[in-house]
């Protein structure tokens, strides 16, 4: 299979999960570029099988460059798509704040994609997000708006400086080759919580051979094994 690695990166996380998935997908057998996405134009990708594409979220979102981007594939492509985004957030588990200030930083950015992707008939293969370190500008603005208290900041900013961690990449790799069991799906079809790992999960975003219709495979990683970040 033919299989591209995309991203956008700005601070260098994105890029380091970008080559996680990269010699993933190449420790598989399988033929993949790794590509940054302003050297790209979108209906050059109609000759990839599935298609990684990974950002840093801005603004609860994805960047506005990365959003053309994606809003200019053609309809209906051959190709599955798969994202992956960094951000400096907690994710949706956890206390109540957490989940609400995940939704602030970073809740736009799967929405974004799954939308895009139904509209324009391209399978959505699955969605990978994990904290990377914040550049000091934004490290800032974060403390000067955001995480205000003096005890939550001290907490907050040496971890997330660890970010992606060498667990995060583990993740994004399995994420690449769709290293969940599925029969730890909910019975709802709700996702899964797995020690800080929520999935969804049909076939792995790799597969053996393209599948006919569009396939699900959700992982958000959190900062620890056992409770989201």
């Amino acid at each position: 299979m033919r299989i591209l690695i995309a991203y956008f990166t700005l601070t260098g996380n994105t890029e380091t999960v970008a080559r996680a998935i990269h010699e993933e997908a190449q420790s598989l057998g399988h033929e993949a570029d790794l590509r940054k996405i302003r050297k790209l134009k979108p209906e050059s990708l109609g000759e990839y099988d599935v298609v990684f594409l990974g950002a840093p979220c801005h603004h609860s979102d994805l960047p506005k460059g990365v959003k053309r981007f994606v809003e200019g594939l053609p309809a209906s492509s051959s190709f599955q798509l798969a994202g992956f985004v960094t951000h400096a957030t907690y994710l949706p588990e956890g206390t109540d704040r957490k989940r609400q200030l995940h939704q602030e930083w970073a809740g736009k950015c799967l929405p974004t994609l799954e939308k895009t992707c139904e509209a324009k008939g391209i399978p959505f293969a699955g969605y990978f997000s994990c904290q990377g370190r914040p550049s000091k500008m934004i490290g800032m603005l974060i403390h000067r708006t955001i995480i205000k208290d003096p005890t939550e900041w001290a907490e907050y900013l040496p971890e997330v400086k660890k970010h992606p961690t060498a667990e995060d990449l583990q993740r994004a790799r399995a994420f690449a080759r769709g290293g969940v069991d599925p029969g730890r799906l909910n019975t709802s079809g709700a996702p899964a919580v797995m020690g800080g790992v929520a999935a969804v999960l049909d076939p792995p975003c790799i597969p053996d051979r393209l599948p006919t219709s569009a396939q699900r495979f959700h992982l958000s990683v959190g900062l620890q094994a056992s409770e989201s970040t």
